[in-house]
């Protein structure tokens, strides 16, 4: 082993133009890796942000500034601390340009701050081992795709400044601590300073104790000459050095506890995001490793193997100096756990390759990633005392290889948030235009991109609610049975929207045929007929004309079905697709669904997560059954005229067909409504869940409940329901839009239940009962004298609960 002594990394006065002449580069490299940011405007939630913090200054939002010390960010995990809030009611009020400029250099001072801990961390190494080390992780860190949106948006604010402050509380910590830097009273103060601001930037980052106690006991189990010196230093109980170590170490985890204790006190839930986290902790170090976005990048392949012959060399470099080099080997080691710290950080987001949106949760790790790759790749120079070229050249080589990579993604990712902007101003000149033309206030769109917002609130699948005035989002989500019902007033027929990116305007959903005429009911020989391709072209399908009925037949482990062409269906007449049964398999099946999917003449091809619907099957009992399939779907509802019909039956099975068709809801669904409490006082402007003035709209099944209106009524009725004695309503999880109760017992993940007597009354519904502040699905069930439920679920009704307020 070469001797780690003699090249200590000296406190030299060449430090200071070094960090200046990084400070500069990295501030260069920044700016050209992230220009696109500079011409970009807002997107959707940051635009709610800018007129968040826009109402707070002109005094027409409830509390006052006091939002600051009550907002959790644009989101509920993008965790925003008081201090972090407060700056970005700020920023938020000047120009795109200047707020990115703003994120760009504190960016930049992030990439010095980790050259500064580098620099510490690299102690016992050579000079110059150091001095590349600490200068690659600094350039690596500053050009890092998973590092756009906190250039890129407003939100990865409070990341951005929770990462510098971090850095200079650990970089204090290392220069003052006792064993490995130079003991100072000073230096303690200031770290426990930083790491306290740390926490007033980004709640999330009391895990980042952690950090310390890693660093601490990798030295003490891997370096027997730092074990040395921590007995040795805690046999010095009179000891000044002693007295600051402990003392620091000890307000660091008392600060990080009060965090904890903070968090679970305003609501969240720290210790459970971390367990939520592991089965998402897979894809995010993927993500951390491979941060290739594949919407964007159409021939990813290349880049792959990129970076795994980057990361094979890195691997195969660093093995030699874990092996020769004890500080280098706790360096590694330690690199590695700090990104496991920091994914930790990051909570429960879970990140896919084909949408890295969400990848400022990663920015913690990401830190400790870039300076895990420049430890690696100096691997060899660390093991031998070699010549400076013959040490260095291997991972200079690979560090600039991997720096031009990152920054060819991160200008890329950039450049698509840019021309996402673009599209969301067209998006909102034409929400604009409708709502003129309608003379409402806003208007249901769907089909809108999901790139227009960097939070996941944007859906193609789920239409939303958009203010006509602003632009702002009103609600991202609308009941597709209480939508059904508005699309059947003549005065309301304009009421959704649909962006097509042909036209790039919004079109009003087409709903022709009002009505089915005739009604759309057929008997097996009538089914028969309406097969694509005709009934001949099947060799799955055939009439049994003994039993009047259509056979359709699987023989191995895929899903028979048959495609129905029953003419141009309307989207607003019949409740429920039925179909009568019989269904039998040999082998029991995976699932018993049976399924109806469909296109319309805005979107020709099959979707499972927008035009699906399913019902239970009941095999095996020689019986036929009839299966309803709920059409009170916003997927039904709003992607305009069916076109086509596919039936999808348990895998395996033998399915014979009666018959089929469209009737009305009556005696089957349950009927609620909303009933507010008297008339609400004049709102102020209201900001919660990215919602804009949520709408208390009772024709669309929306409701507001804060402190000006904490309460409302909701009626209901369940006696067209044969056998109904009584009712239970039932509220999702915060947030939780795929609420989906169609039939049987109720879903374990409730926020709530609460009985309704009789078959028919009013409830009262109080903010009291939500155990936070989010958007709730609230449904309820009819339920026989045994309490059992009967038939369908009642409509969604979206109720968005602001506790803060």
């Amino acid at each position: 082993m070469s001797d780690e002594n003699e090249n200590q990394v000296p406190t030299s006065k060449f430090d200071v133009p070094i960090l200046v002449a990084v400070a500069a580069f990295s501030f260069l490299l920044t700016i050209l890796a992230f220009m696109p940011s500079l011409g970009a405007s807002y997107l959707l939630d940051e635009k709610f942000i800018v007129a968040w913090s826009s109402a707070i200054f002109k005094g027409t939002t409830a509390n006052g500034l006091g939002n600051m010390l009550a907002w959790r960010g644009p989101v509920e995990t993008d965790c925003f601390g008081p201090f972090s809030s407060f700056i970005c009611m700020f920023v938020s009020q000047t120009s795109p340009a200047f707020a990115r400029l703003l994120s760009m250099i504190s960016h930049a001072g992030c990439s010095v701050a980790l050259f500064m801990v580098a620099r510490q961390l690299t102690r016992g190494l050579a000079n110059y081992v150091s001095l590349s080390i600490a200068i690659s992780a600094a350039l690596i860190f500053s050009v890092s795709p998973l590092s756009t949106e906190l250039i890129s948006y407003l939100g990865g604010m409070g990341i951005e400044l929770s990462i510098l402050f971090f850095l200079l509380s650990f970089n204090f910590y290392l220069g003052g601590h006792p064993i490995f830097g130079t003991p100072k009273k000073n230096y303690s103060i200031l770290s426990v300073v930083f790491f306290v601001l740390t926490i007033l930037a980004y709640t999330k980052a009391w895990l980042l104790a952690k950090v310390f106690f890693s660093f601490e006991l990798l030295n003490f189990i891997l370096d027997p000459d730092s074990r040395k010196s921590y007995k040795s230093l805690w046999q010095e109980k009179t000891s000044e050095s002693r007295h600051n170590f402990l003392t620091t170490l000890g307000a660091i985890v008392v600060t990080s506890v009060i965090a904890m204790f903070i968090e679970l006190a305003r609501g969240a839930n720290p210790i459970g995001s971390i367990f939520a986290l592991l089965p998402a902790a897979k894809n995010m170090i993927l993500a951390l490793l491979f941060p290739i976005n594949r919407s964007i990048w159409t021939k990813y392949s290349p880049e792959y193997i990129f970076l795994y012959i980057i990361f094979g060399l890195a691997v195969a470099l660093s093995a030699v100096g874990i092996f020769r080099n004890t500080r280098y080997r706790v360096l590694a080691a330690f690199s590695v756990l700090w990104m496991l710290c920091g994914v930790f950080v990051g909570g429960d987001s879970s990140l896919i390759a084909n949408d890295f949106y969400g990848s400022r949760f990663l920015a913690h790790a990401s830190v400790a990633f870039a300076l895990g790759l420049a430890t690696f790749t100096f691997g060899l120079a660390s093991a031998f005392q070699l010549p400076f070229k013959t040490g260095l050249i291997p991972g200079i080589i690979i560090c600039i290889l991997f720096t031009v990579s990152s920054s060819r993604h991160a200008f890329n990712q950039c450049f698509h948030y840019k021309n996402s902007a673009k599209l969301l101003e067209k998006i909102e000149k034409s929400v604009k235009i409708i709502c003129a033309k309608e003379k409402t206030e806003y208007a249901v769109v769907r089909d809108l991109p999901r790139q227009i917002s960097l939070t996941p609130t944007v859906s193609p699948f789920r239409p939303l609610v958009m203010d006509g005035q602003s632009g702002l989002m009103r609600s991202p989500i609308v009941s597709g049975g209480f939508v059904k019902d508005a699309l059947k007033n003549p005065q309301t027929n304009s009421v959704v929207a649909r962006w097509d990116k042909t036209y790039a305007s919004l079109l009003p959903v087409l709903t022709d045929p009002k009505t089915n005429d005739p009604a759309i009911q057929f008997d097996a020989f009538g089914l028969a007929k309406k097969l694509i391709p005709p009934l001949k072209y099947w060799k799955t399908v055939s009439m049994d004309n003994e039993e009047k009925c259509l056979k359709i037949e699987s023989n191995s482990e895929h899903s028979p079905g048959i495609n129905l062409a029953l003419g141009y269906l309307s989207p607003i007449d019949g409740d429920i697709f039925y179909i009568d049964a019989k269904i039998d398999t040999p082998v029991e099946p995976k699932d018993f669904d049976v399924e109806l999917h469909w296109i319309s003449i805005h979107n020709d091809d099959f979707e499972k997560e927008d035009r699906r619907s399913t019902v239970k099957a009941i095999i095996n009992d020689n019986t036929y059954h009839r299966y309803m399939v709920s059409l009170r779907s916003t997927g039904w509802a709003t992607n305009g005229t069916i076109s086509s019909l596919t039936l999808g039956f348990p895998s395996s099975a033998t399915v014979r067909i009666r018959e089929a068709g469209i009737i009305s809801g009556d005696g089957v669904f349950p009927q609620i409504a909303l009933e507010p409490l008297g008339n609400a006082p004049k709102a102020q402007s209201s900001f919660a869940q990215l919602c804009f003035n949520f709408p208390n709209d009772k024709r669309l099944g929306l409701c507001r409940l804060n402190k000006d209106t904490p309460d409302t009524k909701i009626s209901y009725d369940f006696s067209s329901i044969a056998g109904s004695a009584s009712g239970t309503l039932i509220s999702s999880m915060p947030d939780q839009f795929s609420f989906k109760t169609d039939a049987g017992p109720l879903p374990a993940d409730l926020s709530f239940k609460s009985t309704l007597t009789g078959t028919k009354g009013e409830t009262q519904i109080s903010r009291g009962q939500f155990p936070r502040s989010g958007i709730y699905g609230l449904r309820a069930v009819a339920q026989n004298p045994q309490g059992e439920p009967l038939s369908k679920y009642s409509d969604t009704i979206w109720i968005l609960v602001d506790l803060s307020n």
